[in-house]
């Protein structure tokens, strides 16, 4: 496993280059480089990048609100370093992106335009806008989700660029081939205030929605044809402000960021309704202000950000339970201003937006989950909305 070979191998002996900080290794390209050059038609630019091997390549996308733009980069699954690989014009104001689990297409909200670009991603990474894009939404687009087959595609949109406009929830079919969008009819569903951040339970049809009303709602998606049903017992209690959301790769938990309260609710889901039910120990307390959250591909760790204590904080979690359970050392430093968050897929690395000091960190994830600073992005990255990802192999 490519984690074990890390810890175990040449990674060792770095403590005694990093004098107490980030260990010095910088980008190949500055952000504040990649994140420009945009083309005005939004076809790729640029399209080198590393990776090493021939095989197909990991990508990271990292949209750029005040460029209105996505970057493409090329991560190196052993460093984690990235590698600019081009990128793409969006719509105005790009907030938040979903690659599909295929790898075959990446979505973009762009909050300020009321419309998702899309783009189809070549095997190196070149990303091509799909026939018909960018596609209108009834308002204003800030939060996506894709289910776990790729068949739908949904947004919560609002009247207003702001936290206090109303969202509702809009539905999308995604044709396999061409990754086209075309709108669900149905009867819009809101949310009680405004929607904070979507995911889908993995391998499940339910899908949750963070709302500043202090709960959590939840939906089921029909399974032909994508139309939306409220879950029994929706929407549910959370704490003050919830605003992250993150689902287990199981499908069985629900993790939310309570940035009122300073702590993590979590959830278990019923598997045949969709119920949620508070885990033991919920909620758990994290740093002040927690604003992003991720579970880790493998499933063992939540990491929550922790914007006034820049800050994040790492939590182990049970697998039969989902109890959360801090980890040692927990809450780890990051820059100033911590906000979004994301783990590639190798569950290698955790990546983290530090918007005061204009920079990214990027941590390894050790075995016992504890994070270890290891490539600083050195500037340009304040404005990055939402970073996805696309699975490689060699």
């Amino acid at each position: 496993m490519i984690r074990k070979n890390i810890r175990g191998g040449w990674l060792g002996g770095l403590g005694d280059m990093t004098g107490g900080g980030l260990i010095a290794i910088a980008l190949s390209v500055a952000m504040s480089t990649v994140l420009g050059g945009c083309s005005a038609g939004g076809g790729i630019t640029g399209g080198g990048g590393g990776g090493g091997g021939t095989g197909v390549p990991e990508l990271a996308f990292a949209t750029d609100a005040a460029n209105n733009s996505v970057s493409v980069f090329t991560v190196d699954r052993v460093t984690g370093v990235w590698t600019s690989n081009g990128s793409a014009a969006t719509g105005t104001g790009p907030v938040a992106e979903v690659v599909t689990p295929s790898g075959k297409f990446l979505y973009v909200a762009n909050s300020a335009s009321g419309d998702i670009s899309a783009y189809s991603i070549s095997t190196s990474g070149a990303l091509q806008p799909i026939t018909g894009s960018p596609f209108a939404t009834p308002s204003l687009p800030h939060a996506l989700a894709i289910d776990s087959t790729g068949t739908f595609l949904y947004a919560a949109t609002r009247t207003t660029p702001t936290s206090s406009g109303i969202s509702v929830l809009t539905g999308f079919t995604i044709n396999a081939t061409t990754g086209a969008l075309t709108p669900i009819v149905q009867a819009a569903q809101r949310s009680d205030t405004s929607t904070s951040g979507l995911t889908f339970a993995p391998t499940t049809r339910f899908l949750y929605a963070a709302d500043l009303a202090n709960d959590v709602m939840g939906f089921s998606a029909m399974a032909v044809s994508g139309v939306l049903a409220p879950v029994p017992g929706s929407p549910f209690a959370a704490g003050n402000l919830p605003f992250g959301i993150a689902a287990h790769p199981t499908g069985k938990f629900i993790y939310v960021a309570n940035s009122g309260d300073d702590n993590v609710s979590g959830y278990s889901v019923d598997a045949g309704t969709g119920r949620l039910t508070q885990i033991s120990g919920s909620p758990i307390t994290s740093g002040r202000t927690p604003q992003a959250a991720v579970v880790e591909p493998t499933g063992k760790f939540l990491y929550v950000t922790n914007s006034l204590d820049d800050s994040a904080s790492a939590f182990s979690i049970n697998a039969a339970s989902g109890v959360l359970i801090p980890v040692a050392n927990s809450p780890f430093r990051t820059g100033i201003g911590p906000g979004v968050t994301a783990a590639d897929p190798t569950g290698n690395f955790l990546y983290v937006v530090n918007v005061a000091d204009n920079n990214i960190s990027v941590f390894l994830i050790q075995n016992d989950g504890s994070l270890s600073a290891f490539v600083p992005i050195a500037s340009g990255a304040a404005t990055v909305s939402a970073i996805a990802f696309r699975a490689g192999h060699p």
